[in-house]
């Protein structure tokens, strides 16, 4: 399911943040991951018969950030923006990956945009309640 067009994207985030090649590459898993954080809330309503201008806003800003957040890493996995190399070299410079687990320096990259909490606060669509 669309939810956003790429000219509703550029609208959002200006002409200049997002080309037209990234969006169609990442706007699909996007979508997905929104979609699933708002338990397919759009899903079961219809967008545009939404009564609630700024719950509808908002989750279209959210697709923009988690777009545009996967843009920016260039990964769209929890795997892929989780990848570190082995080994990289710069000059006379390498560095490593020791193999050893639990050295300290590992660092989880979420596949959800923390911008993306930001633009749903307050719509309801992060309610987990009954």
């Amino acid at each position: 399911m669309v939810f956003l067009t790429f000219k509703e994207v550029v609208s959002i985030l200006g002409s200049d943040r997002i080309t037209i090649k990234n969006y169609n590459r990442f706007i699909s898993k996007a979508e997905e991951v929104i979609d699933q954080l708002t338990n397919r809330y759009y899903r079961q309503h219809k967008l545009q018969d939404d009564p609630v201008e700024f719950r509808v806003e908002q989750f279209k800003k959210a697709i923009c950030m988690q777009l545009l957040y996967f843009s920016d890493m260039e990964a769209d996995t929890f795997e892929g923006l989780n990848r570190e190399p082995e080994h990289i070299s710069i000059g006379r410079t390498s560095i490593s990956k020791s193999g050893k687990t639990g050295t300290g320096n590992s660092r989880i990259i979420p596949l959800v945009a923390q911008d993306v909490y930001g633009c749903l606060a307050g719509t309801g669509l992060l309610y987990r309640g009954i």
